[in-house]
């Protein structure tokens, strides 16, 4: 391996005078402002050959030409790849934080080895110097001091493993068409969605539909008018019965058969022709008195029936047909 020093800027700011993370590699190839050329690869390929090497990477005050015998100001603890390159999280001592919050150094340099190629292989030095040559992030810029697990090859891993896509499959560009695709169908189902409301209201008009209040109002009323149009029924049949039983025409103990017969279908108007034609074979009733009932407390079975296809309540039925009792 060859030895080689690299120079770019490196500044401070106010809200951060001793950055916590440090750009030290550019993302791919470039020319150093005396003409000499960084030649990179493989980026990540230098990052695992760096931490194979060593955990830790030294930063010093300048480049020692004694290979690895600079005082350390300051050691890289962490990595980041980022689309603009290699960054590096320095844990800083009191003598780099003081030259670097003094303003005393305003570049970083990147000691590399390369290999008999001219290809960067390893990061061996982080050094603070005053003569720019690579260019890379300023240490005045806004740094970003967050997790490195959030930089972007962190979020496209994220991005791919939501979608479900492989890393060798889908790049950047693929996974924003994705994205955009993915939003677009949420729109749309959600305009969907709302069509559909907006069309289910629509529908819940008055030719269909009334309130609920309105209805079981007129409901009551229907079924008082069914009750009493049964009611009266019954009485009409209890007054043409009995009147055939003082006729002479019925025996008294028959009048349950009778009444019944008339509650069928055309029943009544048969009664009324039988009793118009048949003669009173029953004479010691004819001037019997007017049947007296007790009141109705239990309805029979053809009554209960009439209910049921009226659609009338049991209890209403019978104070109905006690309000026509004699």
């Amino acid at each position: 391996m060859l030895k080689s020093v690299w120079l770019s800027e490196l500044t401070t700011s106010a809200e951060a005078p001793v950055p916590e993370w440090v750009h030290v590699l550019p993302a791919t190839t470039q020319v150093g402002a005396d003409g000499r050329k960084l030649v990179i690869d493989d980026l990540k390929a230098v990052l695992e050959n760096t931490l194979a090497r060593s955990t830790r990477v030294y930063v010093s005050i300048g480049h020692n030409d004694d290979y690895g015998s600079a005082a350390a100001v300051g050691w890289a603890v962490d990595y980041a790849l980022r689309p603009d390159g290699l960054w590096a999280r320095v844990d800083w001592l009191d003598t780099g934080k003081a030259a670097v919050s003094s303003k005393a150094y305003r570049y970083i340099s990147p000691g590399v080895l390369k290999n008999n190629k001219g290809v960067t292989e390893v990061l061996y030095e982080i050094a603070l110097v005053n003569a720019p040559n690579l260019t890379l992030t300023a240490l005045n810029s806004r740094q970003d001091t967050g997790d490195p697990d959030m930089d972007l090859e962190k979020m496209l891993a994220e991005l791919r493993s939501a979608l479900d896509v492989r890393d060798d499959e889908c790049g950047p560009e693929a996974l924003i068409d994705l994205i955009k695709e993915a939003h677009a169908a949420r729109v749309k189902a959600e305009a969907e969605a709302k069509g559909s409301k907006e069309a289910h209201a629509v529908s819940h008009d008055l030719d269909g539909f009334v309130p609920r209040a309105d209805y079981d109002a007129l409901k009551a009323k229907v079924d008082e008018l069914v009750a009493g149009s049964a009611a009266q029924l019954e009485a009409t049949i209890a007054g043409e019965v009995d009147a055939a039983i003082r006729a002479g025409k019925v025996a008294p103990a028959s009048r349950e058969y009778h009444a019944a017969q008339c509650h069928t279908e055309g029943g009544l108007e048969r009664f009324r022709q039988y009793a118009a034609t048949a003669a009173s074979h029953f004479e010691a009733h004819a001037a019997a008195r007017p049947v007296v009932r007790e009141p109705v407390k239990q309805l029979t079975e053809n009554q209960i029936a009439l209910c049921k296809a009226g659609g009338i309540k049991p209890e209403a039925y019978i104070a109905e047909l006690n309000k026509g009792q004699i």
